[in-house]
């Protein structure tokens, strides 16, 4: 997985988001607050709250009782701090974070190669929707990793002949920029551009999910595709506070539903499209979550890639993962 920088929770494009979750909370007469879901308008509830030591301090979540969205009600806004080279190096608020150090790592080390699982399986699923599409070639599409953090996954694709460049913000983009990656600074300018955007673990940084959409709207050429990954918070019915996925609540806070992407594609122009992600995506989030089993689970990776599928279906990942720019709006 890979994170962003301050775009994915305090902007996009050049929109700030800093205030979004809090125009859901609209007081009564009673003086009861009561939470409107920031994707649909429906009545929320309170699901659960959470302490992290990374922060020191609890963080509150709630979820949509109608399309099933969820996000932290009073999210860190201090991006600079959460997004800093720290973050990078597996030492911020989530610590299974290590994208620099996978960046730096030779091409023969484990580290890389276990990147290349995600980046290659990635790759094929790309490729697989695009034929499935009649897109034609991938090596005449222009392509956008929108948040992609360090540039990793930018610079795999230039490596094998593909037009791709990164767009993030702060440190990440910074540290792409200084070791030779391809990078756009702004989306401000840009209209009809990108045949492909890709948004890898980005999803559920961003604050204000609409603004994120009606950019990659904008940028996306007329039946471009937005390729992407994030947790279904479909597939847990407990407290929000309670899902794997959200155990980082500095940096996730914005979980998805089916519905909730569905209706949030409607009033920006794009249709979700069937995926099916390649086996590799599921086995480099279970390899890089695995301290101490690492080189063994990569090794043996093709033993336990039967696995995948029941893994896959445990956690409804293909569910979510893409959609197509309409002609119209």
């Amino acid at each position: 997985m890979r994170k962003p920088s301050a775009l994915g929770a305090a902007k996009v494009g050049s929109v700030h988001m800093s205030r979004w979750y809090s125009h859901c909370v609209v007081p009564t007469r009673d003086g009861v607050a009561r939470m409107t879901c920031p994707i649909c308008g429906s009545n929320a509830r309170a699901s659960g709250s959470l302490f992290t030591s990374f922060s020191a301090r609890s963080f509150s979540f709630a979820r949509c009782g109608d399309c099933g969205f969820g996000w932290v009600i009073d999210p860190r806004e201090d991006y600079d701090v959460i997004y800093d080279e720290s973050y990078y190096l597996g030492r911020g608020a989530d610590s299974g974070v290590n994208y620099q150090v996978q960046f730096l790592a030779g091409p023969d080390s484990l580290l890389a190669k276990i990147k290349d699982v995600e980046y290659d399986a990635l790759l094929t699923t790309l490729t697989t929707v695009q034929e499935a599409r009649h897109q034609g070639a991938m090596s005449g599409m222009k392509i956008l990793d929108f948040g992609g953090g360090v540039g990793g996954f930018v610079r795999y694709l230039n490596d094998r002949g593909l037009d791709a460049e990164l767009h993030d913000e702060g440190y990440g983009l910074e540290f792409a920029a200084s070791h030779g990656v391809k990078i756009r600074r702004s989306l401000d300018d840009v209209v009809e551009h990108y045949d492909v955007v890709i948004a890898v673990e980005v999803l559920e940084h961003i604050k204000d999910p609409h603004a994120a959409l009606d950019t990659i709207h904008r940028i996306l050429k007329p039946g471009g595709l937005l390729l992407f990954t994030t947790g279904n918070l479909a597939r847990h019915r407990g407290d929000v506070a309670t899902w794997f996925y959200a155990r980082h609540p500095e940096v996730h806070i914005s979980f998805f539903t089916p519905d909730a992407f569905r209706r949030l594609t409607d009033r920006h122009g794009l249709r979700p499209l069937p995926v099916r992600f390649s086996a590799g995506v599921i086995q480099y989030l279970v390899i890089m979550r695995l301290p101490y089993l690492k080189r063994l689970a990569y090794v043996t990776r093709a033993w336990w890639r039967p696995a995948t599928a029941v893994i896959e279906t445990r956690l409804g990942f293909s569910e979510l993962g893409a959609a197509e720019r309409m002609e119209t709006r």
